[in-house]
């Protein structure tokens, strides 16, 4: 016959099984002396003592006695370092507290909260003594050096590959032009027109890229006159570029290099204007008419362009960039004439790319 009260003794054993399992409150001390002693002390009652491992650390079971049956209070920390013994000090508001000694007390800032599953990792480093509070086991990086190191510096949107188009506008220099229109005399007007740029990059790895792109500056319109014509041109352009790029990608910039080919279209208008002339010759008097005549080139061909610029992260999609080429335009009349163009356009341009792909 089995004894009635033996389910009640069984009850009541499992009960303060899961109660003491449920109370269970862990020290954790890093940063002692490796071989030296480790006390924690509650208020003023000595709860515990270990030894600290080869890396510093010693684990200590805070139970419920040692507080006086509490599951659940606020404590300050406070820890002293006597040569290489270091005692934890937990001290709750209105207790009466480990009385001090000959060795060095240092308080933690702040008050802690621990409950019934509370685990504290107590940093003991005499730099700077400071507590991590988990509900719970505490995490393995709490416990190493990971803990005190400063989180890496990383990007938030890093340069890197893809399929970018963008838009792009500046100003050009373009030389030899006022020679070809206005020779050794003097003429009126500009050679540093605007210039508008757009196209495509695929930065195939963060560092190497190739990059397609139409850069169209602005007319050039040049005018003279002497006391027997004047007369007014024009330069037009396109270049188109193909280009292969490196680039360094650090944390929010990438700045690079590119060079590659140019294939251009010019063309070249000068219309000029004859005034009237009276002449006497021989007491007669002889009129030369005036009139108009206009003059056209066009020329085509191949060249070279080489430069560098930056780029700037400017969200998850976006890069800014400034950059800065000398590029060659170069090419024959198409009309299989004489004339010939071989100019060269400096520019410095600034835009956004937009990723598409990648």
């Amino acid at each position: 016959m089995r004894a009635p009260w033996r389910p009640l003794v069984l009850a009541a054993a499992l009960n303060v099984i899961v109660v003491a399992a449920a109370a269970a409150q862990t020290v954790i001390v890093t940063k002692a002396p490796p071989g030296g002693t480790v006390e924690l002390v509650v208020n003023s009652v000595l709860a515990g003592t270990a030894t600290a491992d080869s890396t510093g650390m010693a684990t200590m079971a805070l139970t419920p006695e040692a507080r006086g049956g509490k599951t659940e209070a606020d404590a300050y920390v406070f820890v002293e370092y006597c040569d290489t013994l270091r005692r934890v000090i937990l001290i709750e508001p209105g207790m009466q507290g480990f009385p001090g000694g000959q060795c060095p007390r240092r308080e933690v800032p702040g008050a802690f909260v621990v409950r019934q599953m509370t685990t504290l990792v107590v940093n003991v480093s005499e730099t700077a003594p400071s507590v991590l509070v988990r509900q719970g086991k505490a995490p393995a990086a709490w416990l190493t050096d990971e803990v005190d190191q400063p989180p890496s510096p990383r990007a938030v949107n890093p340069p890197g590959r893809g399929l970018y188009g963008f838009g792009a506008g500046g100003i050009a220099s373009l030389s030899g032009v006022s020679a070809v229109v206005c020779g050794t005399g003097e003429c009126s007007g500009g050679t540093k027109p605007a210039v508008f740029s757009a196209g495509a990059t695929f930065w195939l790895k963060p560092f190497l890229g190739v990059e397609a792109s139409w850069l169209k500056p602005a007319d050039i319109r040049l005018t003279g006159a002497t006391s027997a014509y004047e007369y007014v041109s024009t330069f037009q352009t396109d270049v188109f570029t193909m280009v292969g790029k490196l680039g360094v990608p650090l944390s929010y910039v990438r700045p690079y290099g590119f060079g590659g080919a140019t294939w251009s279209r010019a063309h070249w208008t000068t219309t000029q204007t004859i005034t009237e002339q009276t002449y006497t010759i021989d007491d007669a008097t002889v009129v030369f008419p005036g009139g108009t005549q206009t003059f056209n080139l066009y020329t085509q061909g191949w060249s070279w362009i080489a430069g560098a610029g930056i780029e700037v992260t400017a969200g998850k999609r976006a890069l800014i960039f400034g950059e800065g080429g000398l590029a060659g335009v170069k090419g024959d009349d198409r009309q299989l004439g004489e004339g010939r163009t071989d100019q060269r356009a400096f520019y410095i341009i600034g835009g956004i790319r937009i990723r598409i792909l990648g």
